[in-house]
């Protein structure tokens, strides 16, 4: 029924969003979402479900956001953030959408990055920036522990954790390989990357064990008032060794700007939807983020380099010994932020997104 529905209301749905100045390639998505929220979110009614719709909002955001008729206008809307006009960085998103592309691009902020080894081209590792320390194999012997992620990749999919175990196996993600077929498995990973692996501050381990915990962070800059940060929240799952923070088990937890303590956990279900959780103790988090005022500067020197990219959204890691960039987003979706950090609350955001809610 939901797909059937789907197809019969596709070229309507199509047509407002054009209207609305919604880009092209994103309207299937929001399409999607709409029809996932009416068939399968339980949290709300069927009314209330009607009333989100019509103001631009899936329903879900009940739930995620805490929106209601009060509140409403303090979020820019899921219609709004996808229009064009506020698109802000469209016309520099290669940058930022290729890793390899980012690495050399922001090739002054390496010492913030994992180490970079090897490109997969044409089914053969091509080294980085003359890399000459031989093959995957003899990085893992060294004791190496290794990433492998597409060059174009989002959300943490087809990611590979590498990591010898004793002289003749290894675990790529939870699969056991031969030593020596490492290379030959890796050959096949066509236009992946081979970073350094890396893994939590210590403190940070009891709320993730399995994997790495994700710290995302939204900046803002502004002609007069220059960089700023909308907000930061930490993404990670309690018991799946996987980098895909947006599955079931995942949390969503806010940090605050100014103590770098954590708050307001959301767990993630079925869908994507999320439910709060009111229990923070159960977590094992820290008081406050290791590094956080370092990830802080980081951010705020990079938005202020490259200023005519007004709205930069930076996945980072905290390692033993500071935080380490993994990416930056041209065009980070704010469903993550805003149910920490509303975005029309923001002077900075609601003066550079259109306002049309």
């Amino acid at each position: 029924m939901k797909n059937i529905l789907k197809k019969i209301f596709k070229p309507f749905v199509f047509s407002y969003l054009k209207k609305r100045g919604v880009v092209s390639f994103r309207r299937k998505r929001l399409l999607d979402e709409l029809f996932e929220d009416l068939f399968e979110y339980k949290g709300a009614s069927l009314k209330e479900k009607f009333w989100y719709y019509r103001h631009d909002y899936t329903s879900e955001k009940k739930s995620r956001y805490g929106l209601t008729k009060e509140n409403y206008k303090d979020f820019i809307s899921d219609i709004d953030f996808y229009r064009e006009v506020n698109y802000v960085n469209r016309r520099f998103t290669r940058m930022f959408d290729d890793k390899l592309v980012f690495y050399h691009f922001f090739r002054e902020f390496r010492r913030y990055m994992p180490k970079h080894y090897y490109l997969v081209h044409n089914n053969k590792l091509k080294s980085i920036e003359n890399y000459n320390s031989g093959t995957v194999l003899k990085l893992l012997k060294n004791g190496k522990e290794l990433a492998a992620k597409p060059c174009f990749g989002r959300h943490g999919e087809g990611f590979y954790r590498i990591r010898a175990i004793d002289k003749k196996y290894v675990l790529v993600n939870n699969n056991r390989i031969a030593l020596s077929k490492i290379d030959a498995y890796l050959q096949k990973l066509e236009n992946y990357i081979i970073t350094d692996y890396v893994g939590n501050h210590p403190q940070l381990e009891s709320a993730a064990p399995h994997s790495s915990m994700v710290f995302r962070l939204v900046t803002i800059y502004d002609e007069e008032l220059g960089p700023g940060i909308l907000g930061v929240c930490a993404r990670f799952q309690k018991t799946a060794e996987s980098m895909v923070v947006d599955q079931p088990d995942g949390v969503h937890c806010g940090v605050d700007l100014d103590t770098g303590s954590f708050f307001r956990p959301m767990e993630i279900g079925f869908g994507e939807f999320v439910k709060e959780s009111h229990d923070l103790q159960q977590y094992g988090l820290p008081e406050r983020v290791p590094y956080f005022d370092e990830m802080k500067s980081i951010s705020l020197d990079i938005a202020k380099t490259i200023h005519i990219t007004p709205y930069l959204t930076f996945d980072y890691i905290i390692s033993p010994t500071g935080p380490k960039m993994l990416e930056i987003g041209s065009h980070g979706m704010p469903r993550s932020i805003q149910q920490f950090y509303p975005y029309r609350k923001d002077s900075r955001a609601s003066k550079l997104f259109n306002y049309t809610t």
